[in-house]
């Protein structure tokens, strides 16, 4: 009896205890819960990270059996995907079934790659197929050519500029480049001097020549080469594609002589001569460079004014005004849209009020008021979001407006900035596909936490088709904090 007693009172002890404090049980169960919650997400993100271990350990045992036992084709292939992939990580399998293969492809192949990530170890190799020509096929030489060019191996100048001795060599312009690109004084002397003496039976193939010895020199030039080029340059026999290169390499000469040259050249009546004659007045400190370069905004030929554009890094009141005149009055569109650019980089506050006032008006072309909004939006943000929003808003309400709404969605993805959240909004709630394909891309460069209901209502939404996956990828992406 004594006993039931003590176990009915401990029993009402306990009761009253639980009842007194439910919510500390009630936060204990909540804790524990979550606890487990925590748990099965921890258990599960290990999954995922040991699959993905597994996945890319799977990866790379795959394409290193492909190297090793895998057909030519699906080797090349595999490499060419390293190479746009900058993954290096193979270089020693690839540089030993360089050693042991018989393959021109191949080895060609592996040459490119190399050439391309610059990493010289195959130098030696190199070398030796150099000196070796008539063992390979041209296939590989070319592509020891251009793996010494980028490699910057200088060991190699004195085969490459052997290849020089037979004109008819397929390597010639190949050999031409490597030099120029390898070679100094010495040899820019050396390939003006194989210029000069250049006769081949074939005219085009000459000039093809020709011009690959001018760009050659054209970054590799000197004082004592201004004869040579001022000689192509005044030869009325000459084609204006060779004159106008000798123009730009002349330009590199930093002589007053020089200069005087590329000042005569722009009053020429050759307007390939003009434009070349103006990209090479640019990159002097001349001080009559700047009046030169507002005289060209008015050239006749509009790749003149092109070249004219670029080269402005002034913001004074008359450039701002040409620049303004060319994005109004300019017969070519090219042009008009590169002044546009070029404005929203001076900062000008003139420039970016009247460019505003461009972008509100709907009589103005779709190209150029996209062009204003993606340059502004870039350079000065805040000067033009509020305009660029009620605009893209609008467009969603009418099909009236459905290219500039496009384009607008299309530059508006590619910027990350939360302010963009309206325009976004708008775009996912729009009834066509492409518009909602668009608010996602905005969604996934911002991630913006106003908006995740409206995803959440696409991914559950099984009418939505493709939009459905990509809105469910899109949530998986998405940092628990925002969520």
């Amino acid at each position: 009896m004594i006993k039931k007693t003590v176990l009915f009172t401990s029993f009402l002890f306990f009761f009253f205890f639980a009842f007194a404090n439910n919510d500390v049980l009630s936060d204990a169960i909540t804790n524990s819960d979550n606890l487990e919650q925590i748990k099965e997400e921890k258990s599960e993100e290990f999954k995922q990270n040991t699959s993905l271990t597994e996945s890319v350990s799977d990866k790379v045992e795959e394409r290193r059996d492909i190297i090793k036992y895998g057909l030519e084709a699906d080797v090349i292939d595999l490499i060419k995907e390293l190479e746009k992939e900058e993954d290096s990580s193979f270089n020693a399998e690839l540089t030993a079934l360089f050693s042991n293969s018989y393959s021109a492809n191949l080895k060609s192949s592996i040459l490119t790659f190399f050439a391309a990530v610059k990493n010289g170890l195959l130098n030696d190799a190199v070398l030796k197929m150099l000196t070796e020509k008539e063992n390979y096929t041209t296939q590989e030489l070319k592509s020891c050519l251009l793996y010494a060019r980028e490699n910057n191996l200088k060991d190699a100048l004195p085969e490459v500029s052997s290849i020089l001795k037979d004109e008819t060599s397929p390597l010639l312009e190949d050999a031409i480049i490597a030099i120029g690109s390898l070679g100094g004084g010495e040899q820019a002397l050396f390939l003006a001097d194989f210029y000069q003496n250049l006769n081949l039976d074939d005219e085009k193939k000459e000039s093809i020549i020709k011009e690959s010895i001018i760009r050659a020199l054209e970054n590799n030039v000197s004082e004592e080469l201004f004869d040579f080029l001022a000689e192509i340059i005044e030869d009325e026999g000459e084609n204006a594609v060779l004159k106008s290169l000798a123009v730009l390499a002349l330009s590199n000469i930093k002589t007053d002589e020089a200069f005087q040259k590329l000042l005569l050249t722009y009053s020429s009546n050759n307007p390939l001569l003009r434009v070349s004659a103006i990209k090479g007045i640019s990159k002097s400190d001349d001080e009559r460079v700047g009046d030169i370069i507002k005289e060209a905004l008015k050239d006749s030929y509009y790749k003149v004014r092109i070249e004219a554009i670029n080269a402005i890094s002034s913001s004074s009141e008359e450039v701002i005004s040409s620049l303004l005149y060319r994005v109004k009055n300019d017969p070519e569109n090219i042009v008009k849209l590169l002044a546009i650019e070029k404005l929203s980089t001076l900062h000008s506050t003139k420039a970016n009020e009247v460019l505003t006032t461009i972008f509100n008006d709907e009589k103005a072309s779709t190209s150029i008021r996209v062009k204003i909004a993606s340059s502004l939006l870039k350079e000065d943000f805040d000067i033009i979001i509020a305009d660029v929003e009620r605009v893209a808003i609008e467009a969603t309400k009418s099909e009236k407006y459905k290219n500039i709404r496009s384009e607008l969605g299309k530059i508006v993805s590619k910027i990350k900035n939360e302010r963009t959240a309206k325009i976004a909004e708008a775009y996912i709630n729009h009834k066509d596909v492409f518009v909602k394909s668009l608010g996602l891309d905005m969604f996934a460069t911002n991630r913006y936490s106003s908006l995740l209901p409206l995803i959440e209502d696409i991914s559950e939404n099984e009418k939505m088709g493709a939009l459905q996956k990509r809105a469910t990828s899109l949530l998986k992406g998405t940092s628990s904090d925002i969520r």
